[in-house]
C-alpha cells in the first residue's frame, strides 16, 4: 500500500510491501473491474475459464471455492443415498402417480363416465394413504431420512399431508411438477460467491493490527532512506 509521511523538511509518498506484492491503486481498481466482469460473465451463462479465475483469486480462495463445490457435491450424493433408503415409499408413491394419471387423463375426456373416474379417484387417494403410513413407519425408525424430502413432514394429528398428487412429500430432487423442488447451488454460484468476496475484501480491507505496525515501521524505514539520499543530492 502507498502511505504518506510527512516531516519538517519534505512531505513524501512511501510504497510499502504487504504480504508478497505491493498492490497500487491502480492496481486494485484493475482487478475489481476484471472481478465485476467475471461476475457479469457468470451471471450471464457465459464460461470463466480456471486461468480467469487464478488470475484474480489467491490460491486458497480457488482451494476454498472448490472445496464448497466438492461439498455441495457431497450433500447431494448424501440424499440421493438417503431417498434409496425411502425405497419402499418411493415405489408406493410411483404406483399412487400412475393411478392419478389415469384418473387425470380421463377426467379430461367429456364423454367418460362420472362414475369411471370417481372410481380412479378414489383408488389414486387410497394409494397414496398407504403411502404416506409407509412414510410415517419409515421415518419413525430413522428420522434424519426426512432430509432428502422436498417439505417439512408433520404426521400429528390435523398436520399428515393430504393423500393426493400434490400434499405428498417427494424427493427434493425429484422432477415430478408437484416437488418443491430446492434450489441447489450449482459450480456458477460457488464461482460467483467467491468473486464476491474477494470485491468485498478489496472494497472493504481488513488490516491486522501487528501488519500495520511494521507497516508504519517500514514507513519510516523508507523515509530515512529518502531523505538520506535528498542530502547527498543537496
Amino acid at each position: 500500500m502507498t502511505l504518506l509521511y510527512s516531516d519538517k523538511k519534505c512531505t513524501f509518498f512511501v510504497s510499502v510491501v504487504s504480504g508478497s506484492a505491493t498492490m497500487t491503486h491502480k492496481s486494485l481498481e484493475l482487478q475489481k473491474s476484471k472481478i465485476e466482469s467475471h461476475i457479469r460473465k457468470l451471471s450471464s451463462g457465459d464460461k470463466v475459464t480456471q486461468r480467469d479465475l487464478k488470475a484474480v483469486l489467491t490460491d486458497d480462495e480457488i482451494s476454498q471455492m472448490n472445496d464448497e463445490w466438492e461439498e455441495e457435491k457431497s450433500m447431494r450424493e448424501h440424499k440421493r443415498d438417503l431417498w434409496g433408503q425411502l425405497g419402499d415409499y418411493a415405489d408406493m408413491l410411483d404406483k399412487a402417480d400412475k393411478v392419478n394419471n389415469r384418473y387425470l387423463k380421463l377426467s379430461a375426456n367429456p364423454s367418460a363416465l362420472t362414475k369411471d373416474k370417481t372410481v380412479l379417484f378414489n383408488k389414486a387417494q387410497s394409494l397414496y394413504e398407504k403411502a404416506v403410513e409407509r412414510l410415517e413407519e419409515l421415518l419413525s425408525d430413522n428420522g434424519n431420512l426426512a432430509e432428502c424430502l422436498d417439505r417439512t413432514v408433520d404426521f400429528s394429528p390435523g398436520y399428515e399431508p393430504y393423500p393426493s398428487a400434490e400434499g405428498v412429500p417427494r424427493y427434493c430432487d425429484s422432477r415430478s411438477e408437484h416437488a418443491n423442488r430446492e434450489e441447489k447451488r450449482t459450480i456458477k454460484d460457488i464461482r460467483i460467491s467467491a468473486l464476491q468476496r474477494k470485491f468485498d475484501e478489496i472494497n472493504n480491507p481488513v488490516v491486522d493490527s501487528n501488519e500495520e505496525a511494521i507497516n508504519e515501521d517500514q514507513v519510516k524505514q523508507s523515509a530515512n532512506k529518502l531523505r538520506s539520499l535528498l542530502r547527498r543530492m543537496e
